[in-house]
């Protein structure tokens, strides 16, 4: 349960900075293109290049995390426990 909580919370805060860079680094970029640029392309499709883009990082991103996460604090759950539990061969003898 504890490990949920602490995944998601990671989980929270990369994808909050992931996309938070995101949007800087392509408000930074259109911004810095020759006008041409910006008179030849409409306007809907640098929007919807946007929100795409923030869709991804916002929902595809925070699932791979959580089942990376999720994974790694698993196998740490499981190697802690093999590596400080004594094995049942090592009773009686």
């Amino acid at each position: 349960m504890s490990n949920d909580i602490v995944a998601r919370v990671v989980i929270f805060f990369i994808g909050f900075r992931a996309a938070k860079q995101l949007f800087e680094r392509m408000t930074y970029t259109v911004l810095r293109t020759p006008l041409r640029w910006v008179d030849t392309v409409p306007t809907g499709r640098i929007l919807n290049r946007f929100t795409q883009d923030t869709f991804t990082m916002d929902r595809r991103l925070a699932l791979d995390l959580n089942m990376l996460l999720t994974g790694c604090l698993s196998l740490t759950v499981i190697l802690a426990t093999r590596y400080t539990v004594p094995s049942p061969e090592g009773r009686g003898r």
